[in-house]
């Protein structure tokens, strides 16, 4: 999931000191809920000008953010760390990916389950022309990769006592394909 907190002041150093103290109450309580040092990645830190819309030369103060991805895999406790985090000041929700751990292990599955299809559908179609399968002269996986399954969210507005945030994971769907061409043989 990706989220983060922003803050708007008059002032640059205000805002990024503002920001900086939101950013780690922030990670504090990502540290506390026992998220892994290397499920916590900072992704994105920046201080911007904002500038007045009647007068677009008008600096009118300056926004500062920062933006953490974190990779949760106890999806029961998943909405419930968002909530706590909204309540410690992450005010930019931007989304939370699901996607399947470890993938390879069902991947070749899939992958043999393809290429033996493919043997498969060639019999019939050789078998219903007359024909015969020869050599094999290419094999080519075809690219199947899972799609990632994102819920978008924003929230603007930091609440302290946030509530569970509901999610629903959905289905992942992997899948593997082959080409495989041969030599046809009378």
């Amino acid at each position: 999931m990706t989220l983060g907190v922003s803050t708007a002041r008059p002032l640059a150093g205000d805002a990024a000191s503002d920001n900086n103290a939101a950013a780690a109450a922030m990670l504090d309580q990502v540290r506390s809920e026992g998220i892994a040092a290397a499920d916590i990645q900072t992704s994105q830190t920046s201080l911007t000008p904002v500038f007045d819309q009647r007068d677009g030369a008008k600096i009118k103060g300056f926004t500062a953010s920062n933006r953490i991805i974190l990779r949760l895999r106890d999806l029961p406790k998943v909405g419930g760390i968002i909530g706590r985090l909204v309540g410690k000041g992450a005010n930019n929700l931007e989304g939370v990916e699901f996607v399947v751990e470890h993938p390879e292990a069902m991947l070749d599955k899939l992958r043999a389950d393809a290429t033996r299809d493919a043997f498969s559908k060639a019999r019939v179609y050789t078998g219903a022309a007359g024909v015969k399968l020869g050599r094999i002269l290419q094999i080519m996986p075809e690219s199947a990769s899972p799609a990632p399954v994102f819920r978008a969210m924003k929230s603007t507005a930091a609440a302290s006592d946030a509530a569970s945030v509901p999610l629903s994971p959905g289905t992942q769907t992997l899948e593997a394909r082959v080409r495989i061409s041969w030599e046809i043989t009378p």
